[in-house]
């Protein structure tokens, strides 16, 4: 029969977080009488807040057996630092946050993709920013400049507590920016344009904008520790 371990959690009014179930195998046949130590695994739930987890026997597709175990959880806010750079530059701050491994570390990238080196990507602001401009020098320079100004207001009024609509993802990029506490500028990711140094620099104003530290280069040893403890 399948029986494994479950986990389930219950909302300050009691009702259930279906998208947190997880299930536990057992490493090894268990024979009648006998016990075993099995490691649980759990799924918190998105939203922070108190929650209770139940650990419980499950027979799949038939019945919990509802001898668990429960406590009470508190579930903080994500603690994310996002990170500008090629790989070795992103690795180099990944190796950093070992050593604080309460904070979360997202790539923002030009075309992010799912986790591919044990950390999450994130649309950087090259998507709103260049997508569809014209190629002409002067032409460009002016729709740069209105895109970069309309990006300024929008992370004012996310100050503010509104929820700004941006084309080419951009409203996903300020979410981003707003959900993390540090942004690194670890290094370049593409070729030195003038236009790449220019998302950059954006990038670093409108992170300090909507309250992230900002660190450069070397800084980010400095600066995690400190974020860490508060």
């Amino acid at each position: 029969p399948e029986v494994r371990l479950g986990s389930r959690w219950y909302d300050a009014e009691g009702a259930e977080v279906l998208a947190s179930q997880l299930r536990s195998a057992f490493p090894a046949e268990l024979a009648p009488g006998r016990s075993d130590l099995v490691p649980v695994h759990v799924l918190a739930p998105g939203v922070p807040g108190r929650y209770r987890v139940e650990i419980d026997l499950i027979h799949e597709h038939v019945r919990w057996f509802g001898v668990g175990v429960d406590c009470a959880v508190l579930v903080r806010p994500r603690r994310l630092v996002a990170a500008i750079g090629d790989e070795a530059a992103i690795r180099g701050v990944a190796r950093l946050l070992e050593t604080v491994p309460e904070l979360e570390l997202v790539a923002l990238r030009r075309s992010p993709v799912e986790a591919p080196a044990g950390y999450a990507e994130a649309v950087d602001g090259r998507s709103y920013l260049f997508d569809a401009a014209p190629r002409l020098r002067p032409a460009f320079s002016v729709v740069l400049a209105w895109r970069s100004l309309r990006l300024l207001l929008a992370a004012l009024a996310v100050r503010r507590g509104r929820e700004p609509r941006l084309p080419r993802r951009g409203d996903e990029f300020l979410g981003v920016l707003r959900a993390c506490e540090l942004i690194v500028v670890a290094g370049p990711d593409a070729p030195a344009y003038r236009r790449e140094r220019w998302h950059v620099a954006l990038t670093v104003r409108i992170a300090a904008l909507l309250g992230a530290a900002v660190a450069v280069g070397a800084n980010p040893s400095e600066l995690l520790p400190r974020i860490a403890r508060d």
